[in-house]
Order: C-alpha cells, then structure tokens, then sequence
C-alpha cells in the first residue's frame, strides 16, 4: 500500500496579543497623598479638600474684614458697653439705646464666626496639609491670634474699655488681618509639596529610562 502523502500544513505563528495598557488616571494638581508617618496608610487629599481650603481662607479673609469694621462701627457710636455680659450680650445697659447692645452684638458674632472659621481651617491643615509648611504655621499663628483677639475684646469690656487694651485690641486684630491674606494668598498660588513616597511610582510599574 502507499502511504498517504502527508501534506505539511505551514506552522502556526501564535499571536501575541499586547497587554492592555490602563491609562494612568489624570491627576490634578491638588490630589495628593499625604504620608502620616512611617506604617501609616495615607490619607487622600483630594480636589474637594482644597476647594474646601480655599473657601476658608477667603472667608477668614473677609470674616476678617468684617470683625475689623464692625469694631469700628462700634467705637463709632459707642457701643463697646451696650451689653451686660463680656461674652453674651445679656440684657441691654442701656434700655433707652438698644440699638448699642445690637450693635455690639454683631460684632461679637461676626467674632464668633470667624473663630469658628479659623478653627475649622485648623483641623483641615492639621489633618490633611500638615506638611505644607506655610500654609500649616499661619493657620496656627492665625489661630492663636484670632483667641488672643477675642481674649482682648472680653478684658476691654470687663475694664470698661481701657485705652491701652482697646488700642491693643485693634492691633491684634489688624494683625489678624494681614496672616489671613498672606495665608489666602500663599493657598491660591502655591501647591502642598509632594512628598518622596507620593513621587515613587507604584509596585509594578516599570520605570522609565
């Protein structure tokens, strides 16, 4: 018998498929990884983070402002004394001119809102931007300042305001001022360093070059 010619079929060229290739996720320039501390995990810092930042800064730029020129207002129409109580307002010293403990008032509670909004810029840095050197310094001094601020306006009104504690008074608060807008300033145009942990690629990533 013959045997059955045998046709040799070509080889088969296996093809290789490329792996697919994720892109890198676009990052902006603020979404950041701020390191703890060494065997900490990090702690995102995202967009929202620094829009949330920034619109504290300005608002303690105006709330700022504000204290400084209802405070004027009050020296203005003599009002530092319309309130009972150095901290709230209790009843009106003077029934006959209400509008003196209103005014007074206001201005404590733009002062209240203002701490708060100091505070809250505080926890912020100090939990997410702790490494942002500049940014972390004012807010604290700014802190200390806006407590010093409003420890002065009780004395001045306990003192039944002093000339020396008011004038020191409106220094503080003048100083206030300008840390917020030197912080608000330093917060727009700059961006929180990037540490040597947040500038190593990831595991599994192939370097360059």
């Amino acid at each position: 018998m013959l045997a059955a010619a045998r046709v040799d079929e070509p080889p088969r060229v296996a093809r290789r498929v490329p792996p697919r290739h994720r892109a890198a996720p676009v990052l902006l320039q603020h979404d950041r990884l701020e390191v703890e501390g060494e065997g900490r995990p990090r702690r995102p810092v995202g967009v929202r983070a620094v829009r949330l930042l920034r619109a504290l800064a300005v608002a303690s730029v105006l709330g700022a402002w504000a204290v400084i020129v209802l405070g004027g207002y009050v020296s203005q129409t003599e009002s530092g004394l319309g309130c009972s109580e150095p901290i709230s307002c209790g009843t009106p010293t003077n029934p006959l001119n209400p509008g003196a403990a209103v005014i007074e008032s206001a201005h404590r509670a733009a002062a209240w809102i203002e701490g708060l909004v100091v505070l809250a810029m505080l926890i912020l840095v100090w939990r997410g931007y702790r490494s942002w050197g500049a940014v972390r310094n004012l807010t604290t001094f700014a802190f200390g300042l806006v407590v010093l601020q409003a420890t002065l306006g009780i004395v001045a009104v306990a003192t039944a305001l002093n000339p020396l504690v008011v004038t020191a008074h409106l220094g503080v608060a003048t100083g206030f001022l300008a840390v917020t807008v030197l912080n608000a300033a330093i917060i727009y145009r700059g961006a929180p360093p990037t540490s040597a942990a947040e500038s190593a690629p990831p595991s599994g990533t192939p370097h360059s070059g």
